[in-house]
């Protein structure tokens, strides 16, 4: 008996968790036992005879799961478990506005899909993936974080957390991992603590090329996360591409972690030279602390120096602080910017600044 398929779904009725093959059966998720925990067997109820099943489900058991009485499924175990595909409130949409909700707080959920679109907020719904603690997902297709009308898809990063994007697919014929906010749907990734997001070929937000319109946001928050785009892959170089719908790049000083930021990492392998950086005109830069301010500089991202650079109109969010600017700089005297580098100086630190000699840093490009 061979098994074609096996699907992890969270609907705004369930969580639901799905395989077939020819001679599947029906599970449904109830989240009755044990805090929502997907891998405990009595929080399933066979449909057809209405029993708890023997065996919790995996990728090896040949049954179609279906939506039960709760919307959150909690993952918490050790080693790894194998399924085909993850897709949380994407596939049987109302249009209500209401999702699903899957944490992962340790082990590893590994989605073996190649060919899977692991999707996290569709069909009019919301959908939420909360990695903490010490949980991975490892998943071997492209990722959608937000797509379809009215959607909203997050995928928060926290603690020693890991997110994994081994595969990648194609938009507007680029191939990315990772594609937050499309379809007129909004998608939201945030990496905080000593979260680790890293993928394959790299990440775009909303509808970059206006093909096919939305809006994504990226939040890197604190000093301690890890973020590599195009790092999983030693053929192909990373990229960033941010639309101009309103898609942000947002990044948070952490005064509590001495003041420090994180740069988002763009792989360079070297040849083939195919990495690429692009801001739409409408993109927009959103800076902050958390707790007090501190002057200062901070590289947000950097890249290689042979990257296609395109820079459309990058500008701040309106409602950042005005004592912040950002400039693209070249670090290695290429003569094309390889860094993004985010500024602050407080009043009344510019007056001092510009008897020092700092006016160039005070007129540093704000768009």
């Amino acid at each position: 008996m061979s098994i074609t398929r096996t699907i992890i779904k969270t609907t705004a009725l369930g969580c639901i968790f799905a395989a077939t093959n020819a001679h599947a059966a029906n599970y449904i998720w109830t989240g009755a036992f044990d805090a929502n925990d997907f891998t405990n067997v009595n929080n399933w109820l066979d449909k057809d005879t209405g029993l708890v099943p023997t065996m919790s489900p995996d990728n090896t058991i040949p049954t179609e799961f279906n939506g039960g009485a709760t919307n959150v499924a909690n993952y918490n175990a050790a080693g790894t478990q194998q399924v085909n595909a993850i897709y949380v409130s994407s596939q049987t949409g109302t249009g209500s506005g209401t999702g699903g909700v899957l944490n992962v707080s340790a082990g590893t959920l590994q989605g073996t899909g190649q060919n899977t679109r692991y999707t996290y907020g569709g069909k009019g719904q919301t959908g939420t993936v909360n990695i903490s603690g010490t949980g991975t997902i490892d998943v071997g297709g492209g990722t959608r974080v937000g797509i379809d009308s009215n959607s909203v898809g997050t995928l928060n990063i926290s603690d020693s957390g890991t997110y994994k994007g081994s595969r990648g697919l194609t938009a507007n014929s680029i191939s990315v991992s990772t594609i937050a906010g499309q379809g007129n749907a909004t998608g939201n990734i945030n990496v905080s603590g000593s979260g680790t997001y890293q993928d394959r070929f790299g990440l775009m937000l909303g509808g970059f090329n206006s093909t096919n319109t939305g809006t994504g946001n990226f939040n890197i928050i604190g000093g301690n996360a890890t973020v590599q785009l195009g790092f999983l892959n030693s053929g192909s170089d990373g990229k960033w591409l941010q639309s101009g719908d309103g898609s942000t790049l947002g990044a948070t000083i952490d005064s509590s972690d001495g003041f420090s930021l994180s740069t988002i990492e763009i792989y360079d392998h070297g040849t083939p030279t195919d990495g690429r950086v692009s801001f739409e005109a409408g993109a927009l830069l959103n800076l902050g602390f958390s707790g007090a301010a501190q002057a200062g500089s901070w590289t947000l991202m950097s890249w290689g120096e042979d990257f296609l650079f395109e820079d459309g109109g990058l500008a701040l969010d309106p409602g950042v602080d005005s004592n912040w600017s950002f400039e693209f700089v070249d670090t290695g005297g290429t003569t094309q910017a390889d860094s993004l580098v985010v500024t602050y100086v407080p009043e009344p630190s510019s007056a001092a600044l510009l008897g020092l000699g700092g006016l160039a840093l005070i007129l540093r490009r704000r768009k």
